[in-house]
């Protein structure tokens, strides 16, 4: 899209506009929050429309996303955020003059084709200059344009007969998202449509007894701490049915959300559906420095393409041995294509997992040593000989049913010949009992 035809729809609807004024409530129930765009207007929840949009402004390529809001009278509102595309985590002032200068002229020169008179004035969001344009063309129009910390935001309102009080009202309901509210606005983008109830595979042992959990369990909230004076930061957030098994699940990057998944039965077969939330330089993980990088999937290896199954992202199949004990795990994309295998095998107060890619080469060797109690009190990650391993040990706290709430872990070192344990962070759990 070149950087001027976001434009021309936008002006269309103002000569077209004649219609008398039906404003959009400003009620509790109009409280939009975009996730991606880190914003809240008090508009409808449910957009008339959503796209991607890229503009260029000159040397600068800017891609984001342009959000309306149209009623039956024809009235217009629209929200626009865009990321600028660069190398570094922050825009410096003079590159932010120089986008928004560019942006203001690529509106004007539209409305100056159509013979649409304009005005501009100053306008401050937080301590960040922008600009206001007005006109009547020939319904009043009102366009606000500039930039959050690091995103260009411009928003817009045509209205017929409302006065410019509502309008400058209603755009200045506009806000930046805190990091709580935005979480869960991307929580809800990204969150894949659930499974419906179906016949599940009847030796599947259910995923609370997999991962030890006592009692029935309706979610489990997972908080990290890296350091005593650290501040904790999510970690994880499990959902599960009233069988035990995992239904949704939230996985944070640096108490940011990362992936979203659900999970339920599909052909007798448990799968798997998820989403990724990638965030740009100057945002969420990469807001300080670069911790996250979200990549496009590999290419299946020739030979090995398939026909896909859109229902689902991954699914797993599972064999059990004697004692009902899991011998190998097997997980599976959704052309049928293996991408990861593991196999188990047991000792006395010992658990040994070997992890395959989907080719068969080897890619670690998990050493769990278990406590009386089942849960493992030390992780060792070696080598295919179990050599070269770096060790983590858990000591842990328990609620009065059993079930661990507190990790500490520890990476185990020798020094001087002497075993030394190094605190490497805490993991804190929250669960909810679905039982009296």
């Amino acid at each position: 899209m070149d950087n001027l035809s976001l434009f021309r729809s936008f002006v269309f609807l103002y000569l077209v506009i004649w219609v008398s004024f039906t404003a959009f409530s400003q009620s509790a129930a109009n409280e939009f929050r975009s996730g991606e765009g880190g914003f809240f207007m008090s508009l409808p929840e449910t957009p008339t429309e959503r796209k991607t949009v890229s503009v260029q402004l000159g040397k600068f390529s800017l891609e984001g996303e342009s959000i309306t809001w149209r009623d039956e009278a024809g009235n217009f509102t629209s929200a626009e955020h865009y990321y600028v595309e660069r190398n570094r985590i922050d825009l410096t002032a003079a590159e932010k003059s120089v986008i928004l200068q560019n942006y203001k002229k690529s509106v004007v020169e539209q409305f100056r084709k159509k013979n649409i008179s304009t005005f501009e004035r100053p306008f401050v969001f937080g301590k960040t200059n922008g600009v206001e344009i007005r006109g009547t063309a020939p319904a009043r129009f009102v366009v606000r344009t500039f930039f959050g910390k690091n995103r260009l935001f411009s928003i817009s309102s045509v209205r017929s007969t409302v006065s410019i009080e509502e309008q400058i009202e209603l755009l200045g309901t506009f806000r930046i998202l805190s990091k709580p509210e935005r979480t869960r606005a991307l929580i809800i983008e990204n969150t894949p449509p659930p499974f419906e109830k179906s016949a599940k595979a009847t030796d599947w042992e259910n995923d609370l007894k997999s991962e030890r959990i006592i009692g029935k369990v309706s979610e489990i909230v997972t908080e990290y701490q890296e350091g005593p004076k650290a501040p904790r930061i999510p970690w994880s957030d499990e959902r599960f049915d009233s069988d035990g098994n995992l239904i949704f699940q939230v996985a944070y990057h640096a108490g940011f959300p990362d992936s979203i998944s659900t999970m339920g039965w599909l052909d007798g077969a448990r799968a798997y559906r998820s989403n990724t939330v990638s965030f740009p330089l100057g945002e969420g993980p990469n807001e300080k420095m670069i911790t996250m990088i979200t990549e496009a999937p590999a290419p299946a290896p020739a030979g090995q393409e398939g026909k896909t199954d859109d229902r689902f992202d991954v699914r797993y199949e599972r064999t059990y041995g004697p004692n009902k004990l899991l011998q190998t795990e097997t997980v599976m994309d959704n052309s049928g294509m293996v991408t990861t295998r593991k196999t188990f095998t047991y000792g006395t107060n010992r658990r040994d997992i070997v992890y395959k890619m989907g080719n068969g080469a080897f890619y670690n060797r998990t050493v769990e040593i278990l406590g009386s109690d089942g849960h493992v009190i030390e992780e060792r990650s070696c080598n295919e000989q179990e050599k070269n391993c770096s060790v983590t040990v858990y000591k842990y706290e328990f609620d009065v049913k059993g079930n661990w709430v507190v990790r500490r872990d520890f990476e185990r070192k020798t020094v001087k010949r002497n075993k030394v344990l190094s605190p490497t962070g805490v993991l804190y759990r929250k669960i909810e009992y679905s039982e009296a």
